[in-house]
């Protein structure tokens, strides 16, 4: 028999631990500073205080400072090592000339620019913007003592409580439990409620010493608000009284993909027309990638991108009169031309930071993609439904469906292979098929037996397929009975990977969707 966990552990009840836990005691000491006119000009002042509190507090050990940001940690780095620079050869943060060498000797193999200046002072930075090489050089430097001063982004959330955190979430959290079917109505939500992990009455803004009666009357109404919102926006089904509870199609489709409430509204109110574009700009607004800060650094690079003078992006952020923007100002502008350029296959922008944020929006922007297009087979939208389709095999393959670079999608080769296949005019798979595996070393600049790799990855791909359209009757009134033949042209080889197709036969001037099945 499966128990919830939460019967174990009762919600009034929690553990913290303190201080007195820690086997090494800490001393904190607290200094005050004049405040500037905002906190970003009160980080920067504070910097100038961290050489001299090292001195005096450090007694030689190594220091890690916790900065706000990623940029904040680079410039404190940069105001240390400027500091640490003026004492030559006396530099406090080195104690030998082993140390020295080991340091010089590990900055020749960093990739950062930055970094490697500030590796030679024994000073380093650590932040999300780093590469995994870089990310591992430098803790492991500091951890043997080589690094005496390492700044790192503020990634620690303090000791709030995890359950504080689900509040923001209960609308999601409803729909999925009456998806499972373990909320059928209002009673078992409200009691589902007060044995979770949700129910802590500071977080509904209620003050303590609060009689228990009006503690569950406030969550009774905080819980049938959602219900209500999620009715009201067709997640789900309720009876007259709004008592039952049921899940419908969006609710279902929500949960299965694990979206937020918000980005599923955006997709239902998609208009019928739904194009490729619109629906890439659905993606870029969805909450799951919400979290993607537009840095000030930034915005001239995704400018020049957005300007787009090679003619690479299929799709550009426009201004007043339809022209190209010239300056991208907001999160969402910033994620829209992320995306455009890591489709095109081959992606001008080359910064570590904003290759994560493309990683990431491909990898959320697939999943939202997939969602919606469910949801429009759902509403038998045939235009919907085929743009979706389309933009989650792109965002999944990180490529346009129709980009000259769809080789890439082999293991083996990359851009370099793929540009220098494209060349001797192999540009699809078809072509690839019929290509000469010597021709194709020749091109490529690889040896024997590379090419023989290349053509027997092709058996991989999902077998190709013959369709056949026969009309085999015509009734009146311009109704016809029509069968729909798929031949295997030839087979896959055994993988343990299955390939998945979806079939759809719609009318393109009525934007209705017939018939759908998913084959494998």
């Amino acid at each position: 028999m499966l128990v919830p966990i939460q019967l174990y552990l009762l919600p009034k009840h929690f553990y913290r631990f303190g201080e007195e836990m820690r086997p090494v005691k800490l001393t904190t000491r607290v200094f005050g500073y004049t405040p500037a006119k905002n906190d970003f000009l009160f980080e920067k002042r504070l910097q100038n205080y961290l050489f001299d509190l090292l001195m005096q507090y450090s007694r030689g050990k190594s220091a890690l400072i916790f900065c706000s940001t990623r940029k904040g940690a680079q410039e404190a780095a940069q105001r240390l090592s400027q500091a640490a620079m003026t004492f030559g050869h006396s530099n406090p943060f080195i104690k030998d000339r082993e140390q020295q060498e080991r340091l010089r000797e590990a900055s020749l193999s960093c990739s950062d620019k930055q970094m490697q200046s500030y590796i030679l002072y024994g000073i380093g930075f650590h932040n999300g913007g780093l590469c995994l090489k870089d990310r591992n050089l430098i803790e492991g430097l500091f951890l043997k003592g080589d690094l005496q001063v390492h700044l790192y982004e503020n990634l620690l959330s303090g000791c709030e409580m995890v359950e504080s955190q689900l509040l923001s979430c209960m609308t999601e959290h409803l729909t999925a439990e009456i998806v499972q079917l373990t909320i059928s109505d209002i009673t078992r939500a409200i009691e589902w409620m007060k044995c979770s992990f949700l129910y802590n009455p500071e977080n509904y803004a209620i003050k303590k010493g609060i009689p228990g009666d009006r503690i569950e009357k406030h969550v009774q109404e905080i819980c049938v608000q959602k219900l209500n919102e999620l009715s009201r926006n067709q997640m789900i089904w309720t009876d007259e009284d709004g008592f039952l509870l049921k899940p419908l199609e969006p609710g279902r489709l929500m949960t299965k993909y694990y979206l937020r409430f918000n980005t599923m509204k955006n997709i239902m109110q998609a208009h019928a027309d739904c194009s490729m574009e619109d629906a890439l700009h659905i993606v870029c607004r969805a909450e799951e990638v919400s979290w993607i800060q537009l840095r000030r650094n930034e915005k001239k690079l995704l400018s020049d991108t957005n300007t787009d003078k090679d003619g690479k992006l299929r799709f550009h952020i426009l201004g007043e009169k339809g022209k190209r923007k010239k300056r991208i100002q907001t999160r969402e502008e910033k994620i829209f031309v992320l995306a455009n350029d890591c489709l095109t296959g081959d992606p001008s922008l080359h910064d570590l930071s904003m290759n994560q944020d493309m990683n990431s929006i491909c990898s959320n922007g697939c999943r939202i993609a997939k969602c919606m297009k469910e949801y429009f087979i759902c509403r038998k939208n045939y235009k919907g439904a085929l743009n979706s389709a389309l933009l989650a095999k792109s965002l999944h393959q990180k490529l346009w469906d129709d980009s000259p670079y769809l080789l890439k999608q082999l293991p083996g080769i990359g851009m370099v292979t793929a540009k220098a296949l494209h060349s001797m005019g192999v540009k699809s798979f078809a072509t690839l098929r019929e290509a000469d595996p010597r021709k194709i070393e020749i091109v490529t600049g690889r040896k024997y037996p590379f090419g023989n790799h290349i053509k027997e990855a092709l058996l991989s791909l999902p077998p190709q397929i013959e369709m056949n359209l026969e009309e085999t009757q015509c009734q009146r009134q311009g109704n016809s009975m029509v069968v729909v033949t798929l031949t295997r042209l030839s087979e896959s080889a055994q993988s343990t990977k299955r390939h998945y197709a979806d079939m759809v036969v719609a009318v393109e001037e009525d934007n209705l969707i017939l018939f759908h099945e998913k084959i494998r």
